[in-house]
């Protein structure tokens, strides 16, 4: 659905509501406490009473929507931008856009983020390029050269790994050390499936091999050698942080999860109608409040 047609069906509360209603519910309404299909409508209020549990709810209970005083029209096109942007949009965009605060646009794209979580387990598959980037800090003062390095505490690291022509998944991380990155890569292949993983010849991934069918390419002497190389991950690294650097600016250590995720979410996405399946996932999200968001220790 592009933005002319989302305008045109979705401009009024109710018809937002019957529309996030059909994606979270398609084959009917169910009750979220028990699972029971025998549910009463109360119009007037907007909820639904179970006929068994006599629990009432509304279409936004239990999800990422929930509690939240937006109207639902003003999600969508959050929602919207967000699934359809390549390189993200900001809270600063999203806040002159949607006519709201800063802090409700960053609290929204927070929570719209929450739902483009990457899963977990073994699930790559054939080849799998395997890589690591670093992410200027927050902290860093505008124009201070950096050493990189997996010592540096002025940029952020994250590793990632991409399917030729297929999905990526990739975690920030406060360091690149050789048992946590082989323990991380290979929680993440499908062993069974895997033809080949290739890397380049950092220390870390020396060990592959023992698990794996590993080659990999010294870059400081060439970037290719037939098909081996590492171009697809490092090809995601750079719209990552054309992104950080062209929307966002900068982005905090302790957020940069989010950011990640919702790379690897538009990146392992349908090419097309991007905002009924970030919709779909909002529905079956769970509540992010903003004193979780905002907590210490997150």
């Amino acid at each position: 659905m592009n933005l002319p047609e989302m305008m045109d069906s979705l401009h009024t509360e109710s018809s937002c509501r019957r529309y996030l209603e059909k994606v979270r519910w398609p084959k009917g309404v169910v009750c979220p406490a028990c699972g029971h299909k025998g549910i009463s409508r109360v119009v007037k209020r907007h909820v639904f009473d179970c006929n068994d549990c006599r629990r009432q709810f509304s279409v936004t209970s239990g999800t990422i929507f929930h509690d939240s005083h937006l109207p639902l029209r003003t999600w969508f096109l959050a929602i919207h931008r967000l699934s359809e942007s390549k390189k993200g949009v900001s809270a600063n965009q999203l806040k002159r856009e949607l006519g709201v605060t800063y802090k409700t646009a960053w609290y929204l794209c927070h929570r719209i983020r929450a739902a483009m979580a990457q899963p977990s387990g073994p699930g790559l598959r054939g080849i799998v390029e395997v890589d690591e980037t670093y992410i200027r800090d927050k902290s860093v003062p505008p124009g201070e050269k950096l050493k990189v390095g997996t010592g540096s505490q002025r940029v952020s690291p994250v590793i990632g790994m991409k399917e030729r022509n297929g999905k990526v998944r990739a975690e920030a991380v406060d360091h690149v050390r050789k048992a946590e990155t082989l323990r991380w890569v290979l929680r993440n292949l499908d062993q069974d499936a895997i033809t080949a993983v290739y890397t380049d010849t950092n220390r870390v991934y020396h060990d592959l091999g023992l698990s794996v069918p590993h080659e990999s390419v010294n870059h400081t002497v060439t970037f290719a050698i037939g098909d081996l190389h590492t171009n697809n991950i490092e090809s995601f690294w750079s719209l990552l942080k054309r992104g950080v650097i062209g929307s966002y600016h900068h982005v905090s250590r302790k957020h940069l999860q989010r950011y990640v995720d919702e790379y690897c979410w538009r990146t392992n996405g349908p090419k097309e109608d991007g905002f009924d399946a970030l919709l779909s996932a909002q529905a079956i999200a769970g509540p992010l409040t903003y004193q979780t968001l905002t907590a210490k220790d997150l």
